[in-house]
């Protein structure tokens, strides 16, 4: 009987966890990653590897459903995406090499430094001065390695890329919040299944 009520507990924590990261997926454009794999982690009690392929499982349906949203407000700039996407293809690959190689400490360190750069880069807010990239061969390349950075992410720590891919897009291309929200959701999904 114990383990049914744990079991029960643990489905209920996920479940809060999975409506957080959703929560988060469409205020921030980000598939939520950053509160699954911790959640699962630390309250489920979640090995470290499985939270973060649960956490990319999970984020496709989330980031699908914002990504839609974002979608038909027209606020998604397919072009930047798909370069976005092209250089998140090679990055999953050499993030998930990593996953399989590092151990779990080192894998819950590096996620710890990465959740502390992420809030460092929150509060940032550059005002952009157009809502869609010029795609310049110098933009594309950007648009690349920020999807190269996001892959990695995604294949070694479970996140989205969406943490990377809005700060870069903003700060980097000064494209305004909502396209690159609705750009990085558009990304996330095919990087999540990669």
């Amino acid at each position: 009987m114990e383990t049914r009520t744990t079991r029960r507990q643990e489905l209920l924590t996920a479940s809060v966890v999975g409506a957080s990261a959703g929560a988060l997926s469409g205020l921030f454009g980000v598939g939520g990653g950053i509160v699954i794999v911790p959640g699962l982690v630390l309250l489920v009690r979640m090995p470290q590897r499985r939270a973060v392929a649960t956490s990319l499982a999970a984020i496709v349906p989330i980031a699908l459903a914002g990504a839609a949203g974002y979608a038909l407000e027209g606020v998604v700039d397919w072009p930047a995406a798909g370069l976005l996407v092209a250089g998140a293809a090679a990055g999953t690959f050499v993030g998930t090499h990593f996953l399989r190689r590092l151990p779990d400490r080192a894998l819950r360190v590096i996620f710890a430094v990465f959740m502390l750069a992420a809030a460092v880069t929150l509060p940032l807010e550059v005002s952009a001065a157009a809502e869609r990239t010029d795609l310049t061969v110098l933009n594309g390349i950007v648009l690349v390695v920020v999807g190269v950075v996001a892959g990695i992410l995604a294949g070694l720590l479970g996140v989205g890329g969406g943490i990377v891919m809005v700060p870069g897009v903003v700060l980097l291309l000064s494209v305004g919040q909502a396209v690159a929200k609705g750009t990085s959701l558009a990304v996330i999904v095919p990087t999540s299944i990669m």
